[in-house]
């Protein structure tokens, strides 16, 4: 007769399992917290709301050994949920805007003069043609934090560099593209 081992641990085991839920728990929450407020400040979506999200998919894992990296799961999965979250705000917008409140404002506004366009594509432009000056890396890391809305902890693991140096890169990046825009728009001194 074999006996079957007892897949419940003892409460004094878990912070020496590194895939408990408890260990993760108190080794991720800070960096989780901090990472969803920095992208969603205090909300929506709530951050602690995201963040409970998150450690719940975690839980709900059939293998949680499998996970290599807990953190940066729990990263990513607080950054999908933020990512879901943005994308069904916009859809109820988009719903509740009739075609005839579209025609209303379009026809008592005229921010969308040829002027207004043109501006709009110059300038769009003028940061196109700094971004391709930028050195490859930092063109990157731009890309990656600005259009794809990663954090410089994702950036960093992704590339395997600092956080610091992502966080330098992008901002050099940033730096860049505004004093090319600020030359377009004449204001040597920005």
């Amino acid at each position: 007769m074999h006996r079957q081992k007892n897949s419940v641990g003892h409460a004094g085991d878990a912070p020496t399992n590194p895939h408990s839920l408890q260990g993760v728990f108190e080794e991720s929450y800070r960096e989780i917290f901090a990472f969803v407020r920095g992208k969603v400040g205090a909300g929506p979506p709530d951050p602690d709301d995201i963040v409970q999200q998150a450690f719940a998919k975690y839980a709900a894992l059939a293998d949680r050994s499998a996970i290599g990296n807990p953190t940066a799961f729990l990263i990513r999965t607080a950054g999908n949920l933020i990512k879901d979250h943005a994308r069904k705000s916009s859809t109820r917008f988009n719903v509740s805007v009739n075609g005839a409140e579209l025609d209303f404002v379009a026809s008592n506004h005229d921010d969308l003069s040829p002027e207004i366009v043109l501006l709009g594509r110059e300038r769009f432009q003028c940061v196109v043609a700094a971004l391709k000056e930028l050195p490859r890396r930092r063109r990157r890391f731009v890309l990656l934090n600005r259009l794809e809305g990663m954090s410089y902890v994702e950036i960093a693991r992704m590339s395997g560099t600092s956080e610091s140096t992502v966080r330098k890169e992008v901002k050099a990046g940033v730096a860049t593209c505004r004093r090319a825009l600020a030359k377009l728009m004449g204001d040597e001194d920005s």
